[in-house]
């Protein structure tokens, strides 16, 4: 029996009715484990709901699980899971939805030299009726290791912004910035990075 003070994780749901919130459910995963930390980030979108698990197997590498609303009840229809993913990625440490689209940081994800360990990323999904797949993987142009680029994610139209907490900037470290991706036609292209005009070492704008 999964104890609560082992990380399993949950999540509430409420509903606003009359001027007052109204508990309605708890979810939970349904493959709960120890330290996986489901309910570590939530988005909703019309009738499916998000929930991210950052160290979910398998491989402890994080996971998202997709809920759907059926009546008065919430069911679990998908988990999602990174398809590189390695333990301790984090993968579902952020999660945002826009139409059909999901985007899922995995903030300390490694990646190939010269980026290394910990540089991070984030994956896009579409989101179909009857499938889930992956559109693009997504990190940042001069990623470098301990950038955790994915600490944070947010959609708005074609627009995907991702934080990176601990990105330097010039002799800043841990300064931060985000990156801002814009889908044109199947792809998510880099069009921006923004920094703090007066951003200072340790300041972990982004996350």
């Amino acid at each position: 029996i999964l104890k609560a003070d082992d990380d399993v994780g949950a999540a509430y749901v409420y509903l606003y009715r009359d001027g007052t919130w109204i508990y309605s459910e708890k979810l939970t995963a349904g493959d709960p484990a120890p330290g996986a930390y489901f309910g570590q980030s939530v988005a909703l979108q019309g009738d499916l709901m998000a929930i991210g698990a950052r160290n979910a197997d398998p491989n402890a590498a994080g996971a998202v699980y997709l809920f759907q609303r059926s009546g008065n009840e919430w069911v679990e229809i998908a988990k999602v899971i990174p398809p590189d993913g390695a333990a301790d990625d984090q993968f579902g440490f952020a999660v945002a939805m826009q139409g059909n689209v999901m985007a899922v940081g995995a903030r300390r994800a490694d990646l190939t030299d010269p980026a290394g360990k910990d540089a991070g990323a984030a994956y896009v999904f579409a989101l179909d009726q009857d499938s889930i797949s992956l559109a693009a993987k997504l990190t940042a142009g001069d990623a470098l290791a301990g950038d955790q680029f994915g600490q944070a994610v947010a959609m708005a139209g074609d627009v995907i912004a991702v934080g990176a907490n601990r990105a330097a900037i010039g002799a800043n470290t841990k300064q931060g910035a985000v990156y801002l991706f814009r889908r044109m036609g199947n792809s998510w292209l880099e069009t921006d990075k923004i920094t703090a005009s007066e951003g200072k070492k340790n300041d972990e704008f982004g996350y």
